[in-house]
């Protein structure tokens, strides 16, 4: 079954909900458990400047999510992006994850900006590319 990316949509914010309802996503999160709907409601609807958010389909269900934070109003951190991904339990280690991360190191390198990886408790800037793979492999 192919797996295809997307922007998210203010309308997917009830599958969102589930990612966020299992106990493998919540473990693997900095986020609270339980979540509700209504919080991804307004966090899909009002995005905050520099956030890009994509999302994973199969087929039409969506069982992934991707982050992207820049820092666009902070000079010395405008060449950085965070990450934030997590995939619905029941279809984590099917290449879901892999596909968003794809899909993140490709919108980064079409804006031709590096990002920081922190490596080895050092920051070393490097094209995007390259950093998000090496933070991918690290886990």
């Amino acid at each position: 079954m192919p797996i295809s990316i997307r922007a998210a949509e203010p309308n997917d914010y009830e599958s969102m909900h589930q990612i966020f309802l299992g106990p493998k996503v919540v473990w693997g999160t900095l986020q609270l458990p339980f979540p509700s709907a209504e919080m991804w409601r307004k966090r899909l609807a009002e995005p905050s400047e520099g956030t890009f958010r994509l999302v994973a389909c199969l087929e039409k269900e969506l069982v992934g999510q991707l982050d992207v934070h820049t820092f666009p109003n902070r000079p010395r951190r405008r060449h950085v992006g965070k990450i934030g991904m997590s995939v619905r339990d029941e279809f984590q280690r099917m290449g879901v994850g892999t596909a968003l991360l794809q899909a993140a190191v490709d919108l980064a390198d079409k804006w031709g900006q590096p990002f920081a990886a922190r490596t080895g408790g050092l920051f070393r800037s490097r094209t995007s590319r390259s950093a998000v793979q090496e933070v991918w492999l690290c886990h």
